[in-house]
């Protein structure tokens, strides 16, 4: 009688399909490494389009704003400071805009009449326009003539921050200057 050889349990044949263990482990570690590889990209896509959409909406913003401040400030022919160093003008025959102060309010720019009540504040860009953006550092003057202190050379020189609510860290430095249509300034008082 012959003795069988149980084939079964050291057979080099597999009778079932399927994976070893070590292939499906091989498996998992290429797909974890495909996803990780994916996901840094996806990421530094992500943070690439926030930059460059910063870039974008500051840029518009800073044209905004600067049209808007540029519109005002052309026809001031009186200009101080206030109690609080902000420069104050009056604008001649300009009924839109008589004069008054720029100032932050939570970002930003608003415009307060020269005579009027101080809950009168006007936003200068509308706050529903730039959600994700907010205004910094605002700083706005005028230059002396040298010879009398009583008279301006007409010029106003503004600066500001934009920054991101965003993308932290994300800022754009904007300076300009206006020049009064009106001509040289003079003191309000």
């Amino acid at each position: 009688m012959k003795v069988k050889k149980r084939r079964w349990i050291f057979s080099k044949k597999r009778k079932k399909g399927g994976f070893s263990l070590v292939e499906l482990l091989a498996a998992l570690l290429i797909m974890a490494l495909l996803a990780v590889l994916v996901s840094t990209s996806v990421n530094a896509a992500v943070v690439s389009y926030r930059k460059n959409v910063f870039v974008s909406e500051s840029e518009v913003l800073a044209s905004t704003v600067n049209t808007a401040m540029s519109d005002i400030l052309c026809y001031a022919k009186y200009v101080t400071e206030n109690n609080n160093h902000e420069v104050v003008f009056i604008n001649a025959n300009y009924q839109i805009v008589v004069g008054g102060h720029f100032f932050l309010n939570n970002g930003y720019i608003c415009y307060l009449p020269y005579e009027g009540d101080p809950t009168d504040k006007t936003m200068l860009v509308s706050s529903g326009a730039y959600t994700s953006l907010y205004i910094k550092d605002l700083s706005v003057e005028f230059q002396k003539d040298s010879a009398d202190e009583k008279s301006y050379s007409g010029i106003f020189n503004v600066s500001y921050t934009i920054c991101s609510k965003i993308l932290p860290g994300a800022e754009k430095k904007v300076s300009c200057s206006y020049r009064s249509l009106v001509g040289q300034l003079s003191d309000i008082g």
